[in-house]
């Protein structure tokens, strides 16, 4: 698995949909590691962003965009509320599968369920 912490994320040309957060890609990365162009959707396991002032935007903008763009999983650590937002199963209306796991809770990826991460290691 490639942990992409510094690339952006392109997703929709249109939307100039481009993420800082940090990224995970498939368990091989591309050929030319993702020197010719940024990863796209179909190459994304999991996308984390951490908002503290941007939430509303994340959830409101970035989310239907992600989904949309069939990015499996994303998580929205959310430092104001406390609390980690788990995203799954994608569609073009959004997210279908949506949790709320706060302080004290564990989150695994689904393409890695045996690595648990306590919320409060993302929360700080």
């Amino acid at each position: 698995m490639d942990t992409a912490a510094d690339r952006r994320l392109t997703v929709s040309p249109r939307h100039g949909g481009r993420s800082s957060a940090r990224i995970w890609t498939r368990r091989r990365p591309r050929a030319d590691f993702y020197t010719s162009a940024h990863p796209g959707p179909q190459d994304v396991l999991l996308v984390v962003e951490v908002a503290e002032p941007s939430a509303d935007y994340d959830r409101q903008i970035k989310l239907p965009v992600y989904a949309r763009a069939g990015i499996p999983e994303v998580w929205l650590v959310d430092l104001a509320q406390e609390h980690v937002e788990l995203y799954r199963a994608p569609s073009p209306d959004g997210y279908r599968d949506v949790r709320v796991l706060p302080r004290g809770e564990r989150v695994a990826p689904a393409a890695f369920p045996n690595l648990e991460l306590p919320t409060d290691d993302l929360l700080g």
